[in-house]
């Protein structure tokens, strides 16, 4: 007894659980407390005592010996395939000292009396109809169909025994198969028989049901999560208010470290609703919202107990408001709703003299980028081009690019990047795709398409080589464009797609416009200098370049050597305050101080702690999120601390983010859905691809009138309002930020006349990911190893080199699973020493000094032994990556004083 002061007294009593179960508990408290208000002798007699339990199981422990056997069996069949239950919910930053936290929560009349109802008219017992809606929060909460939850059932099997104190409980896994087609009614009835089953089956302890299974997901145990009845009369409560005594004292305190991460218990008279939780692995407020969503469940299962289950959502109406009003969007802003180059041709008129775009010893004043854009657009317009016609631009990086891209735009069309660097059948493939009119390209790289396109898609007169001295004759005065509208294609850009075939995205003026008028969130501002590092067939180039020239900053460019082969040397050299790269080229830049350096904005791929550990402290670090489908990026986030990893932040102005399950409802906070994106950024659609685009973007349920995009992307909401993201739903990924589709690579590689069948996973190689591809070839093929170099020659003419197999391995025939598909997994875990082979025969030793430098630097690259691979190998064989090359020429360009392009890392 603790005195509180005044008349008021605490009582307190620890007891440990092997002597006294949850049941008990009711009965101990209502005795002591009956004791207390009535006084002796209000007691009733007792029939039995804890010992004469004991000593019913010593005189029946043969026979139910006998039986031992069988309950054994069963469970270790019951439980076979059992997979861990996995919840998201927001785990806490720092541990607390208790280890274990409890809330509580109450069912109201009206829905706790339509619910016992529902249960009565299953004839289920109370207990089967609230651990069944139980099960259905966890697979809402999981989107796991089958897992186990752990439930304590007692063995007072005679009424006398029901008011003994004592342990009677033992604990059992009860595994549950939910169907989503099912209605509650329906999986109610089927999840009693279960329970009926397992009851029938409970005469052996819980230890001796693990070891007999033998397997368990979770080491000692087969379920993380429990659910109890109460234990505590509530009759007691009542009687204890009624003496003015304080109810909460009677709630069962934790008893120390916790072995689950969930226990509900539930007091099916009063619809009194306790949960207990490990607060090392969940926040309270992550706990509340589980509670919470566990009573509106039981309302919605009350009204409406014949809907299918995968029609009931999880989300209270409280958080549905939340989710729907506060986190899906962020403060709108009114936008200009105008086209790309109008934005920059308003800027020029504010600082005509600044610098807008520097290439090595070149530079361009914004009126100057301005007079050179308007020359190009009319030379174009000469070429009998009408507003909305595609024109494809092939540029090395310099001040050509950027005035080709705005004069396309200026003319009223629509620009299509090309990569010089990329197979010429890719190109040709992609002008074929988009039926460009005309075809913009410096002298170096015409001669290349003039061989190989124009017999298929362009004549001669179709190509407008930027000649400087031939624009001096045409008017540089800015001009517009009839029928042009903010609604008008700016660019159509082309990912990979799954069925093997590029995907051209196109985007409109006012979805771009839109986050260019809102692009100071990257650091872009009057006086910057922002370098421009990434291709610009990867779309973060549009919002550097636009972001730049919309704000009165300067773009500095330089050869890809220079950009990413020796990004600190182009920090320092070109006094860049503005850095817009992908987490795996930062990753690789050491985070030192750089006098002008102020913003790193990364994109592309997710953010690793150890990134975020180098930067943060030292700039303004933003992370941003978005896929080409919805203009560059629609989500982000100023990342502070380590805390924030995974994170991507917040809806940018003028978006509409979702996070939906697979029925287009709002998943719960803390819970992984799909990310769906709207709002004004979404791009059109899909180039000649009107079904693929109809699969894409969907009708948004929540906004009449507008579209989602599906991203594909995994997605939650933190507590905090911040979204995480979680994956891929598919096999898109990303690979050193660039978007890959598997399935292009495995169609390209099964298109070889000699292969029967391909596949391709990613796989770590020298430390590194990397796509690693699979072939069977066709039974007809006598020499395998004749068949390699072609193959790989086949390869690299049809795929960019971001997308090349870092090994190509044959084998004999691809493992398959039972349905006959491709068994990715198995190929993912295999031993990839027997292919060893493909990468060191014939390696080839070098024969000079030159030689034996350029191993030493490729090796150091490559962070492997330079003795696994030789002068004849294809370096993109032993693990070379994009990334890799880069560097590399940068270290062989200065170790050597000469310049070494990428084309010539490409070469061997």
């Amino acid at each position: 007894m603790f005195d509180l002061g005044g008349d008021n007294w605490a009582f307190n009593i620890v007891i440990h659980h092997i002597i006294i179960d949850e049941a008990s508990l009711g009965t101990f408290f209502y005795e002591l407390f009956s004791l207390y208000i009535k006084g002796a002798g209000t007691l009733p007699e007792v029939q039995y005592h804890y010992s004469d339990f004991c000593e019913w199981l010593g005189e029946t422990a043969e026979k139910r010996e006998e039986l031992r056997d069988e309950h054994l069996q069963y469970w270790a069949e019951y439980l076979q395939e059992t997979q861990p239950l996995h919840l998201t919910l927001a785990t806490p930053s720092e541990r607390e000292l208790a280890p274990v936290t409890q809330i509580d929560a109450k069912i109201s009349e009206s829905a706790l009396e339509s619910f016992v109802k529902v249960i009565q008219g299953a004839n289920a017992t109370q207990f089967a109809g609230f651990f069944a809606a139980y099960n259905i929060l966890l697979h809402k909460y999981s989107d796991q169909n089958s897992f186990v939850v752990g439930t304590a059932v007692t063995q007072r099997n005679v009424p006398a025994l029901s008011n003994v104190i004592g342990f009677f409980a033992n604990m059992l896994p009860v595994k549950t198969e939910i169907n989503d087609q099912d209605s509650f009614e329906q999986y109610l009835g089927q999840f009693k028989d279960n329970v009926l089953a397992c009851l029938q089956h409970d005469d052996v302890t819980y230890e001796d049901i693990v070891t007999q299974a033998k397997t368990s997901s979770h080491g000692r145990s087969f379920f993380k999560h429990l659910f109890a009845p109460g234990g505590v009369n509530m009759e007691t409560i009542s009687q204890l208010e009624a003496a003015n005594l304080d109810t909460k004292a009677i709630i069962t305190l934790p008893n120390g470290e916790e072995q689950y991460e969930f226990l509900m218990t539930v007091h099916y008279k009063s619809g009194h609703c306790l949960l207990r939780f490990d607060n090392h692995m969940f926040t309270e407020e992550a706990a509340r919202q589980f509670l919470d969503a566990y009573i509106a469940l039981i309302e919605k299962l009350g009204r409406e107990p014949d809907r299918k289950i995968a029609e009931i959502s999880a989300v209270s109406d409280a958080e549905h408001d939340r989710i729907l009003k506060e986190l899906s969007s962020n403060a709108d802003f009114a936008v200009s709703e105008t086209c790309l180059h109008h934005l920059f041709e308003t800027q020029v008129k504010k600082t005509p003299r600044f610098t807008a775009v520097e290439f090595e010893d070149q530079s361009l004043t914004y009126l100057e980028l301005n007079k050179r854009a308007n020359q190009i657009a009319k030379s174009l317009i000469q070429q009998d081009i009408k507003q909305g016609d595609i024109i494809a631009v092939c540029f090395d990086r310099g001040v050509h690019q950027i005035a080709g891209i705005l004069a396309v735009l200026k003319a009223g069309c629509t620009y299509v990047p090309l990569d010089p660097d990329d197979p010429t059948l890719r190109k040709e493939l992609m002008v074929e795709e988009c039926g460009a009119k005309v075809l913009i390209s410096t002298t170096n790289h015409s001669r290349d398409f003039q061989k190989s396109l124009a017999s298929k898609v362009l004549v001669s007169d179709h190509y407008c080589l930027l000649m400087i001295p031939r624009l001096s004759r045409f008017d540089a005065a800015d001009f517009a464009v009839e029928g042009l509208t903010p609604s008008s294609l700016a660019y159509v850009m082309f990912t990979s797609g799954s069925t093997g075939k590029p995907k051209g995205v196109m985007i409109e003026h006012r979805a771009i416009s839109n986050l260019i008028q809102n692009s100071q969130v990257y650091g872009y501002q009057q006086g910057a200098r922002v370098l421009s590092s990434l291709a610009y067939t990867f779309d973060p180039f549009v919002a550097d370049v636009f972001g730049t020239l919309t704000n009165g900053a300067t773009l500095v460019t330089g050869r890809k050597e220079l950009v990413l082969g020796d990004i600190p040397k182009a920090l320092r050299s070109l006094r860049i305050s503005v850095l817009h790269v992908t987490p795996s080229i930062l990753a690789v830049v050491p985070p030192d101080d750089y006098p002008c350096l102020d913003t790193v904005v990364v994109a592309g791929e997710a953010l690793g702690k150890k990134v975020i550990e180098d930067w943060a402290p030292r700039v303004n670090f933003r992370n941003m999120y978005g896929p080409t489908e919805a203009s560059v990026d629609c989500i982000s986030v100023h990342v502070t601390s380590a805390a924030l990893t995974g994170v991507i932040g917040r809806p940018m102005a003028n978006c509409r983010i979702y996070i939906l399950d697979k029925q287009l409802r709002p998943t719960p906070i803390g819970v992984e859905g799909e990310l769906h994106i709207g709002g004004i950024q979404l791009a059109r659609g899909y180039l000649n691809q009107p079904e693929l685009t109809e699969q894409a973007f969907i009708p948004n349920p929540f906004v009449p009138g507008e579209r989602l995009y599906k991203t594909g992307d995994i997605a939650l909401y933190r507590t905090d309002g911040n979204i995480e993201y979680c994956g891929r739903a598919d096999r898109q990924i990303k690979l050193r930020g660039q978007r890959i589709e598997l399935g292009e690579v495995e169609d390209v590689i099964a298109k070889y006349p000699a292969v029967q069948r391909a596949a391709a996973v990613i796989r770590t190689l020298q430390d590194a990911l990397a796509i690693v591809a699979f072939v069977e070839y066709k039974n007809e093929v006598e020499n395998i190893e004749d068949e390699k170099e072609g193959l790989k020659m086949f390869v690299s003419e049809r795929l960019p080199r971001f997308m090349y197999p870092s090994l190509i391995a044959a084998l004999p025939e691809l493992p398959t699973s039972r349905s006959g598909k491709i068994d990715r997994n198995t190929l993912k875990s295999m031993d990839l020493a027997a292919f060893a082979p493909d990468l060191t025969n014939d390696m080839g030793q070098p024969s000079s000094d030159v030689e034996v430098e350029l191993m030493s630097i490729f090796s150091k690259v490559l962070k492997v032994d330079p003795n696994s691979f030789g002068v004849s190998h294809d370096l993109f064989q032993v693990g070379m990556n994009s990334l890799m090359a880069v560097q590399a020429a940068g270290v062989v360009s200065k170790t050597f004083n000469v310049h070494i392009g990428l084309n010539n890392i490409y070469l061997r």
